[in-house]
């Protein structure tokens, strides 16, 4: 997931160096200047789910929750 992050904050720095946007390199690349809006979403989602799921798991350990292999 790491690398994923790593793409948002390249094309965030490449602006601040150029003043090119995500939007427009994503679109130039790809030809969808949607894309970078919804990588951005979409990673957003995932780390809250990663998250929830981390909750889940420290609560089930708290538990001493054992299942069947």
């Amino acid at each position: 997931m790491e690398q994923h992050h790593d793409i948002l904050r390249e094309l965030e720095e490449f602006e601040r160096e150029t003043g090119v946007s995500p939007a427009t390199v994503c679109r130039s690349a790809t030809g969808n200047p949607r894309l970078y809006k919804r990588l951005r979403e979409r990673f957003e989602q995932t780390r809250e789910q990663v998250e929830l799921i981390r909750a889940e798991l420290t609560k089930r350990r708290n538990l001493g929750e054992r299942g069947e292999a």
